[in-house]
């Protein structure tokens, strides 16, 4: 079953590319609210590693997350531009840490595969596709199922 979210040109899906930990992540650009320069951000005691703190979005406090955290990779010394995707999962907006945005990318529908049941599920468990066309793998994370994650749902409640 198609993703509700997904926006489709014909048979292409929009995405928000970025990078992360060195390797090329996306998100459907329908889930991402805004794109922003990385902002101050308040630490939050005694929350989880992954957990940044929260940043004031013109008077909207908004949780930030470290998705390289959560999905295990070490970050690397970066020459790229910090950013903040705002995005919206259901009601509820996350702003996710990532080395770089860089850009908007139609990609087909028939160039995403789902992920290889080879890899970890840890690995799999928030990824909704993998787009391959002649470059390196374009993996594209699904917001339900990061906010799904037992430390994040203790943060939202």
């Amino acid at each position: 079953m198609p993703d509700p979210r997904a926006t489709a040109v014909g048979s292409l899906r929009q995405l928000v590319t970025f990078h992360l930990a060195g390797e090329r992540y996306a998100l459907d650009i329908a889930g991402v609210r805004e794109i922003l320069d990385l902002p101050t951000i308040t630490p939050i005691p005694l929350t989880p590693p992954f957990v940044q703190g929260v940043v004031n979005v013109r008077g909207e406090i908004i949780a930030c997350i470290d998705p390289a955290g959560i999905l295990g990779l070490q970050r690397t010394a970066s020459t790229e531009s910090p950013a903040l995707l705002v995005a919206m999962c259901g009601k509820r907006c996350l702003a996710l840490v990532v080395d770089a945005v860089t850009g908007v990318r139609h990609v087909p529908e028939c160039d995403l595969e789902a992920p290889s049941p080879t890899l970890s599920s840890a690995a799999t468990d928030f990824l909704q596709a993998i787009a391959q066309r002649g470059e390196e793998p374009l993996m594209i994370l699904d917001l339900d199922k990061f906010l799904a994650a037992d430390a994040l749902r203790a943060l939202y409640g």
